[in-house]
């Protein structure tokens, strides 16, 4: 009788230490130990690329693990696409500081410019394991998903391609970013601001829509 109880007590003593194990652990972020835990850091040096002209150092901050083959293909020349809009769209910004100061101070108060470093670091963001996202406006766009890549030495956040597409993803939005059009038209555009044919909103909005449907015009026609 004795061994019976003895057996008895030895196994409620493995459970409980089991169990005390169980929620040491599950209590433990064991998966983002040692991680950096904010993320916005890449965000503020991607903006920074933007606004230095340097698309290739603006990719770098990319996690572009997506698809394979002709999927990949596509969705990497989507977000390369968008880089050098966001570049060209800083270059435009930079022209109506200079020429339409008005203009460019209500973009500012609207939240629509390129956002500054100033803005990241104090922007909100929430994490979830190796998944985050970061706001710095009110904005849709005013926003990035992030992953991160623990094949890293040390683990680094990036920004996610594949997340990004996931919400980005529409088929008259994939059409322009197929292509550079909407870059060389902003480039057409600021041209027309620095020659001082570009006055108010109106004149602004008209050569942008202008512009564009030249670019769109230079397309190749689909093979039918």
């Amino acid at each position: 009788m004795r061994i019976v109880f003895y057996f008895a007590a030895v196994n409620l003593l493995r459970v409980v230490l089991h169990l005390q194990t169980s929620v040491a652990e599950a209590a433990t972020p064991r998966d983002t130990a040692d991680y950096p835990a904010d993320p916005r850091p890449v965000v503020v040096e991607f903006f920074q690329h933007i606004r230095a002209g340097d698309a290739e150092a603006a990719w770098k901050c990319w996690n572009s693990t997506v698809g394979e083959g002709e999927d990949k293909k596509y969705e990497v020349t989507q977000v390369r696409n968008t880089i050098a809009h966001w570049i060209a769209q800083f270059r435009l910004e930079q022209a109506l500081e200079k020429k339409l100061p008005q203009l460019y101070d209500k973009m500012k108060t609207d939240g629509t410019l390129t956002p500054t470093p100033e803005q990241i670091a104090k922007a909100k963001f929430t994490t979830f394991r190796r998944l985050a996202i970061i706001r710095w406006d009110d904005d849709e766009d005013a926003g990035l998903p992030l992953e991160l890549d623990t094949s890293a030495k040390p683990p680094k956040w990036l920004i996610s391609l594949s997340h990004y597409r996931e919400t980005t993803r529409a088929s008259v939005g994939d059409s322009f970013r197929a292509t550079d059009i909407t870059a060389r038209a902003t480039d057409k555009v600021i041209k027309d601001v620095l020659d001082g044919k570009v006055k108010t909103a109106e004149d602004l909005a008209d050569a942008q829509m202008r512009h564009l449907n030249e670019q769109l015009k230079k397309l190749p026609k689909p093979k039918e």
